[in-house]
């Protein structure tokens, strides 16, 4: 099962990933990150390049790379579309566009590296996946953003089993993103730049979500105003109500989840 969140900056999404990776697991179904589970693989290639730090970085890289061309073959509309977007954001200089793309190329990567055909009975939660790229494609613009635009994004991903979209109010996600600090990209910024990109980041996220349900993926929206207990109790209820959870997963493992 395919787990993964999107929402914008100071949302809380990454603390939410954490603690459901920590109450999803469990010795009998471990849970695992895309990352975890390229280097899984990558052990079972190259068993010996694992065991040298440079080795097992060239090696990582050269099968990642492999899995976004095979990615790339698969939907290259959407990788046109990603580079499109990337490239069209002119109040940006060319290396930022540039990581913006590699950012969206890198999780293109494990989603070809992981396959959705997994055993039932296993869990991949992703703390940013495609659906959580078009932040960074869209709300930098510093032109009234596109929905349309967004929207065609979206109907290109390919299917997820189900994605959490993380919302709380734009202004206690700014204090959120100041007390723990800035996002690199807009650390030195001025103030309104950083408020549009965050207000921004809402948007899209909340566009990306309503594209998402809009084409039939399933998507839990979380209110994450409330405090981390809070909200992580109310998400794991609604994830073991839906079809996909009852279906694969034992009612005793689904009650010591909920």
């Amino acid at each position: 099962m395919w787990i993964e969140f999107l929402g914008g900056v100071g949302s809380g999404k990454s603390s939410l990933a954490t603690a459901l990776r920590e109450r999803l697991n469990t010795d009998e179904i471990p849970v695992s990150s895309p990352q975890q589970l390229l280097d899984i693989r990558l052990a079972q290639a190259l068993p010996r390049a694992v065991h040298y730090d440079r080795s097992q970085k060239i090696a990582r890289r050269a099968l990642l790379t492999g899995y976004q061309a095979r990615f790339s073959l698969k939907h290259p509309k959407l990788v046109w579309q990603a580079w499109n977007a990337s490239q069209k954001l002119h109040n940006l200089p060319s290396w930022h566009r540039n990581i913006i793309f590699s950012l969206f190329f890198e999780v293109a990567g494990w989603y070809e590296a992981v396959p959705y055909k997994m055993p039932p009975k296993s869990i991949v939660v992703v703390d940013e996946g495609l659906a959580h790229r078009s932040i960074n494609l869209f709300a930098w613009q510093n032109r009234d953003l596109d929905a349309g635009e967004i929207q065609a994004y979206i109907e290109n991903l390919p299917e997820v089993v189900l994605t959490i979209l993380v919302c709380a109010p734009v202004q206690d996600c700014l204090e959120r993103a100041y007390n723990r600090g800035l996002p690199l990209r807009l650390r030195g910024k001025d103030p309104q730049t950083v408020r549009r990109f965050v207000e921004n980041s809402h948007t899209v996220a909340l566009l990306a979500g309503n594209a998402l349900t809009s084409k039939g993926s399933p998507v839990i929206k979380i209110d994450n105003s409330l405090g981390l207990e809070q909200s992580i109790t109310t998400l794991c209820r609604q994830i073991t109500e839906t079809p996909m959870f009852q279906k694969y997963f034992t009612k005793q493992y689904q009650t010591a989840f909920s």
